[in-house]
């Protein structure tokens, strides 16, 4: 019996320590990626005016994501990807973290209108998979590490526990090797291990809070008389959303052989 709670007692220090660990790694890749934007974004262009800079910088950084591409393979997968093959597999694939961290970051330093969720998730599932391979003797619980780092590293990047927690990373039908209660403890021992840290961090070294959110207002008896039209120029602006994004995926499979021309 006190084997058993020692056990426990060191798989939720091991979480902690896992949380603090994932909120790191997000604090240091969102600041290098505010970094880049700011440098690419501002400096840059305060110093040198260009009028055509926008489209000059795009093409040059869809350029260089294209060939590195062509040459390291096309990561980071989706989000929903990788949260499949975690399910499935039990584990993802870490022989190439440091291709997916480069992957991840220069479409975002370059002005891609992608979220760094993506490419954050595939790099902490393969740490937490490589943590699993490791010390998979010491905790027959290990597998679980997969999906816990999941919630943590959206929990922090989305600045909420809740959103971490209540993703559903999970069916009912999968067997859970974690009691359900021990399981919601861990969930958010690491969750908050990641958020503090990476408060932390910022509050020492700077960075942004992961996706900025929105503070609260207060809107005028005139602005509500505005809320119906500019609702339905947003249905409206939807829809034309829909319609280009069908448009780019069709030239996108269109250019599927040509990574290159199809990242610029």
């Amino acid at each position: 019996m006190n084997s058993k709670i020692k056990n426990k007692s060191l798989f939720m220090l091991y979480a902690l320590c896992l949380g603090a660990i994932i909120g790191a790694i997000v604090w240091v890749f969102l600041r290098l990626v505010n970094v880049s934007i700011e440098f690419l974004w501002e400096k840059i262009p305060s110093i040198i005016q260009f009028p055509f800079y926008t489209l000059l910088v795009c093409t040059i950084g869809g350029l260089i994501v294209g060939l590195w591409k062509k040459f390291t393979g096309d990561y980071p997968e989706d989000m929903e990807t990788v949260i499949s093959k975690a399910k499935k597999d039990g584990r993802y694939p870490y022989n190439k973290v440091g291709i997916m961290c480069v992957s991840s970051f220069l479409p975002l330093a370059f002005g891609a209108s992608v979220g760094p969720e993506s490419g954050l998730i595939g790099i902490i599932v393969g740490l937490c998979s490589w943590i699993s391979d490791k010390f998979k003797h010491l905790f027959k619980e290990i597998k679980e590490l997969n999906q816990i780092g999941i919630s943590a590293t959206l929990g922090t990047i989305f600045n909420s526990p809740m959103f971490g927690f209540a993703l559903p990373i999970e069916s009912d039908e999968d067997e859970l090797t974690i009691p359900k209660a021990s399981k919601v403890v861990l969930y958010f021992i690491t969750i908050f291990g990641a958020i503090g840290s990476a408060i932390l961090l910022r509050s020492i070294f700077g960075g942004s809070e992961g996706i900025e959110a929105f503070e609260s207002f207060s809107m005028t008896s005139q602005e509500w008389l505005w809320l119906i039209p500019f609702s339905l120029i947003g249905v409206i602006c939807g829809i034309l959303y829909k319609l280009f994004n069908k448009a780019t995926e069709n030239l996108s499979k269109k250019l599927e052989k040509y990574i290159v021309a199809k990242c610029i």
